[in-house]
């Protein structure tokens, strides 16, 4: 069964998907600071916000993900897995959505631009997986899985550059 294994790779998806989101937030759920304002220049979240924000979404997105993964384990029906995992690329693609609602702190447009950009790249790679799945290419899917897994190792390395606490952990929720 082709998934059993691509399963972590679907959570790597993406999205921020995917292995950039991690697992539990620091500061006990607690949020708000998203809305705080560079005060040097007054405009564009901080940092520390933007970073606080960007957890709380990885942690949403962890949690829905942690349900699609356990029914893509549950089964081996090449259609069902496809229908599953472009259910994640859509979860991710709202992911990516948020990460542009929430502003970027002043100078850091470059790395937040990359974090988002990898994260578009592991939905695309998803999603062709999904379709190779439906068509019933297993080794396709294989390929583009182990693709994934790159690209979600990229994503990674730049969320825990930038100091994200939940985004780019490895952890399930």
């Amino acid at each position: 069964m082709i998934l059993r294994s691509a399963a972590p790779v679907a959570l790597i998806a993406l999205a921020f998907a995917v292995a950039a989101c991690g697992g539990d937030d620091s500061n006990g759920g607690k949020s708000g600071g998203g809305s705080q304002r560079d005060t040097a220049s007054g405009t564009g979240p901080t940092k520390a916000g933007f970073i606080e924000k960007a957890d709380q979404v990885c942690k949403r997105f962890r949690k829905r993900a942690a349900a699609l993964e356990k029914q893509l384990e549950s089964t081996s029906d090449n259609a069902r897995q496809a229908a599953i995992l472009q259910r994640l690329a859509d979860e991710s693609e709202g992911v990516v959505d948020a990460f542009d609602e929430l502003g970027v702190p002043p100078g850091d447009a470059e790395v937040i631009g990359q974090y988002k950009k990898t994260g578009r790249e592991q939905i695309g790679l998803v999603r062709r997986a999904a379709e190779a799945l439906a068509d019933g290419d297993t080794a396709t899917a294989s390929t583009l899985i182990k693709s994934g897994q790159e690209t979600g190792g990229r994503q990674r390395g730049i969320a825990q550059g930038y100091g994200f606490k939940v985004c780019g952990s490895e952890r399930q929720p």
